[in-house]
């Protein structure tokens, strides 16, 4: 095998073990209830962050996040890449296009509003960052 075939074998290997591990961390158990019967049409559109920031999601599956708080706790940062929805697990995977990075979304069900939020550090700790639609707001 050459050495750049190696690599990539090695990329390829890191993305599907980063994959394992987001999906193993969205099957813990979570306090807020879950939006049911979630559609990726549901995301489309511009979504506000809790303490500023933005997440846009396209229906052609691309995303781009913007003027996000510089936290260390959260993979959630600014950039743009491709999304994927996994209904059944409540689960929102965002692949960064610049890099191998992945971020972790799930939806919840806010007295029948929905909203998205990403967990801050430890998951026991029930801090969330949380976005809110940007046309259920007005």
């Amino acid at each position: 095998m050459t050495k750049t075939g190696g690599m990539r074998v090695l990329g390829a290997a890191l993305k599907l073990g980063m994959v394992a591990l987001l999906l193993g961390c969205a099957l813990l158990a979570d306090s807020r209830p879950q939006w049911d019967a979630l559609r990726g049409s549901d995301l489309v559109g511009v979504w506000m962050g809790s303490d500023g920031g933005y997440l846009e999601f396209h229906e052609d599956h691309t995303f781009d996040v913007t003027d996000m708080p510089r936290e260390r706790w959260s993979t959630l940062r600014e950039g743009a890449g491709s999304w994927n929805l996994h209904a059944d697990m409540n689960l929102i995977l965002l692949h960064y296009q610049t890099s191998s990075s992945m971020s972790q979304l799930r939806s919840w069900d806010d007295d029948g509003t929905l909203k998205l939020y990403v967990v801050k550090g430890d998951p026991d700790a029930g801090q969330h960052y949380v976005f809110s639609s940007a046309a259920a707001a007005g």
